[in-house]
């Protein structure tokens, strides 16, 4: 997996492609049109990213003819790579949604009593 992240990264069309997934979900097409890039090209973008764990679908849509599109978002908030000793270390701090954070603040209160 950490392979993975690294070689994601290291690309400079999947980490722009990274940071358009980090402010709004998106389709495929229109992240095509966003970095001027072949759609079959940004289908293979996408699928680095989601085999590497930095991108998820967040939601599929369905149109008014039935087609069905998925939108794509980023999943991680950050990423660290650090050396521990003699082994690569890299963390994916995952992007937190608002029922994640309202359960962990609820848990965190009711610990408190």
């Amino acid at each position: 997996m950490r392979t993975r992240v690294m070689k994601a990264l290291s690309n400079p069309s999947l980490r722009k492609m990274l940071v358009l997934l980090s402010h709004e979900p998106k389709s495929v097409s229109s992240l095509a049109v966003a970095m001027s890039i072949p759609l079959s090209t940004a289908y293979n973008h996408l699928h680095e990213l989601m085999d590497a764990g930095l991108a998820a679908v967040a939601r599929v849509l369905i149109t008014d003819e039935g087609k069905r599109t998925e939108v794509y978002k980023s999943v991680a908030k950050e990423v660290r790579a650090y050396v521990e000793t003699e082994n690569l270390v890299v963390e994916i701090l995952p992007i937190e949604d608002e029922a994640s954070r309202f359960y962990r603040l609820w848990s965190s209160l009711r610990k408190v009593k």
